[in-house]
């Protein structure tokens, strides 16, 4: 999963871009940044660059040690890991209003681990993870949920990694169904069945079954 070497070029700073007011107005919905006011949000803005990406363009390589903060302005972005053998694993899907990060292993000082990696075309503002540390510093509150949301979506992928272990390709689906009903509306069926380690024929299978049930 090459980097787009235009990557860094296709990048505009948030106060210089065109569709400032746009995008501004995206980023104050993103679910990180609530706790803070309108001259908090205006000094985020000052650092932070915006990002137009194609369908499966890759923001971030596993092993990477340039490590950045992104918030999801439009589109849906896939975290993915790799093992040794070249098998991919989903570990989290998010769009509009959310946000993707590699604070831990920043923390850690360790390099990536994991790609976060287009579903479909999107819009992200981003910055790198030190400027945004360096942020959070002088902002408590907003650090302090910040971390929290962290360790939550840990916390998620956990979860789902142990569906993935327990349950049948049937009881996967059923609980994307309860937990996470929205990807079922904006992925397709190759990309949710990556999502839940299962071929696409046999979710194609299991919804048309469903159907044919209810």
């Amino acid at each position: 999963m090459p980097m787009d070497s235009n990557h860094s070029e296709r990048e505009i700073p948030l106060p210089q871009h065109p569709l400032r007011c746009h995008y501004s107005s995206c980023l104050r919905k993103n679910i990180a940044l609530q706790s803070l006011s309108e001259p908090e949000f205006r000094d985020l803005e000052k650092i932070l660059s915006i990002d137009d990406i194609a369908r499966n363009d890759t923001l971030l390589v596993q092993g990477d040690s340039d490590l950045h903060q992104i918030f999801i302005l439009q589109g849906l972005l896939k975290r993915v890991v790799t093992n040794k053998q070249g098998r991919e694993m989903t570990l989290r899907i998010v769009g509009e209003g959310e946000y993707e990060t590699c604070y831990a292993a920043w923390c850690l000082g360790t390099r990536a681990p994991y790609s976060i990696i287009a579903v479909k075309p999107s819009i992200v503002a981003k910055c790198a993870m030190p400027t945004w540390n360096r942020f959070m510093d002088t902002h408590p509150a907003l650090k302090r949920d910040f971390e929290l949301r962290v360790m939550q979506h840990m916390y998620d992928i956990t979860a789902h990694t142990i569906t993935l272990r327990l349950f049948d390709a049937s009881g996967r689906l059923a609980r994307l169904q309860d937990k996470h009903p929205e990807l079922l509306e904006h992925l397709s069926h190759k990309e949710l069945a990556q999502y839940l380690g299962i071929s696409p024929e046999t979710l194609s299978r299991l919804i048309h079954h469903q159907a044919e049930v209810s």
